[in-house]
């Protein structure tokens, strides 16, 4: 890598890094007792409970149609 694109890189490296050991660290549980969290459990508890769905009941009522 060329001396003039390897400067900025490393630069940018060290201050996203500075950055990020400025913030706050959170316990685990801490973490999993966010809201957030606990929205994106309820999507992909959703998501994943439709696509079940359809995967046992779609083939159930494709049978009874077909009769």
């Amino acid at each position: 890598m060329p001396e003039s694109e390897r400067i900025p890189l490393v630069e940018t490296l060290r201050r996203e890094r500075a950055e990020l050991e400025g913030q706050e660290k959170v316990a685990y549980l801490r973490a999993l007792l966010r809201p957030r969290v606990f929205l994106l459990a309820a999507v992909y508890f959703c998501f994943i409970s439709g696509q079940m769905g359809l995967l046992f009941w779609l083939p159930v009522r494709w049978r009874i149609s077909r009769n």
